[in-house]
């Protein structure tokens, strides 16, 4: 195993300030979400690179774990799930993330901002969980190169 794991902790540290502007803005409430759109423009755009640090950190892992190659974005929570490193329940939790990483990059004209309000901003303790079982994952990384 390869795992360099400070390219994950980099991916992190991004993740986590997404993390915190998502935070901010879910805080400024749903009225006030709704009639801004520069407000729902940089939730779409923290949503958006927080999904796809998810997604590099997972490809990193089983890349340098030489797990199977998952067929599309959204079946690498499932690698993860499937070789131990996040829970079942998380992966259950963040179903789905690939496509969503791919209707904000790609179907941007049908995002519906009440969704995006209520299931994901609504849902940030999945992204939190995500950075605790990698972090956990990491410590075990760290133990094993001592």
């Amino acid at each position: 195993m390869a795992i360099r794991p400070e390219a994950i902790r980099v991916r992190l540290k991004k993740f986590r300030e997404m993390i915190a502007r998502l935070e901010r803005i879910r805080a400024r409430g749903e009225e006030i979400y709704n009639n801004d759109d520069l407000l729902q423009s940089a939730a779409e755009r923290a949503l958006q690179i927080a999904s796809q640090c998810i997604l590099d950190i997972g490809n990193h892992i089983i890349a340098e774990m030489l797990l199977p190659l998952p067929g599309d974005n959204d079946e690498i929570v499932n690698t993860l799930k499937t070789a131990g490193i996040i829970s079942e329940d998380l992966s259950s939790r963040l179903a789905g993330l690939g496509g969503f990483r791919n209707v904000l990059v790609h179907d941007y004209l049908t995002l519906d901002q009440g969704r995006i309000f209520h299931e994901h901003l609504g849902h940030l303790d999945d992204l939190r969980d995500f950075a605790a079982e990698i972090v956990k994952f990491l410590d075990t990384i760290d133990k094993e190169q001592q």
